[in-house]
């Protein structure tokens, strides 16, 4: 399938739930700076082109396809 240009924040923490995920990735939203947690917790849909994304993906050690198959998990949720 291919992969989803965006997905809702729900949608993407359920997906991260699902890969084992979302507590390594809430622990490092809690360290930065507030403008990175209002975002985070704030934006409605998460852009796979979103620099989070990239920034979070570096900090679990997920590859480009193990991302893409988390928004493609994460439009099914």
């Amino acid at each position: 399938p291919p992969v989803p240009t965006e997905v809702s924040a729900a949608q993407g923490r359920l997906a991260l739930l699902q890969a084992d995920a979302l507590d390594a990735l809430e622990d490092w939203i809690a360290t930065q700076p507030r403008a990175t947690q209002i975002e985070y917790f704030s934006r409605g849909t998460w852009r796979r082109d979103w620099p989070l994304v990239a920034t979070g993906a570096t900090l679990l050690g997920l590859m480009e396809a193990q991302v893409d198959d988390l928004f493609i998990l994460a439009a099914t949720l």
